[in-house]
């Protein structure tokens, strides 16, 4: 009976390694996917005002989503529709100090963002910038698999489980997942790169 026991422990421990390393890699795609959004393309995206948070109610500090409406109504003008008229100062000094430095022009609620050309030098540079994140990325991903294989060398030390189901383990579900989200990281860093590129 306590052989069947262990059989599911075994199990157990090893699905929670599993789990926690798949949500480790996960949340290092969004980290990459949040630096990638701080990278400015050639063209209008919503996203682009990810990164940028405002001060407003007495020092809360919000994204411009929470705040208004944007959207790209063309490839290089952004519109932002502020629900509170009084945050529509505070939201343009976010916009000025940003990365981006934009230069919003305020009609009422609406704010307009004209994203300057980018020169090529320039694409080159986000390009490479773009490049760097992905890596970053790929590094974090690797620490999770050797976290997850250095985790289960641990549980065969206590003998809790097998060195074949070490193997296992690192050969097939572990692996796969790695590899599942580092085609997910390139898929990221081509998209972004053809952002950038776009004139």
């Amino acid at each position: 009976h306590s052989t069947v026991n262990m059989a599911s422990d075994d199990k157990d421990y090893i699905e929670e390694i599993l789990i926690e390393g798949e949500s480790k890699m996960k949340s290092a795609l969004q980290v990459f996917q949040s630096n990638l959004n701080s990278i400015r393309a050639g063209r209008a995206q919503p996203e682009m005002l990810d990164p940028i948070t405002v001060t407003v109610y007495e020092g809360k500090k919000m994204s411009i989503k929470d705040l208004a409406t944007v959207s790209a109504p063309e490839a290089r003008l952004l519109t932002m529709t502020v629900w509170d008229l009084q945050n529509v100062d505070v939201i343009v000094k976010a916009l000025r100090e940003s990365n981006y430095h934009f230069n919003p022009q305020v009609d009422g609620p609406l704010i307009r963002i004209v994203i300057p050309h980018l020169t090529e030098e320039r694409r080159q540079e986000l390009c490479k910038q773009a490049k760097r994140y992905t890596d970053d990325c790929k590094v974090a991903l690797r620490n999770v698999r050797k976290k997850c294989s250095d985790d289960l060398k641990a549980l065969q030390k206590e003998k809790k489980i097998s060195e074949d189901m070490v193997k296992q383990c690192m050969n097939k579900p572990v692996q796969k997942m790695m590899d599942r989200m580092m085609v997910e990281a390139e898929k990221k860093f081509d998209q972004k790169t053809k952002d950038i590129l776009t004139v």
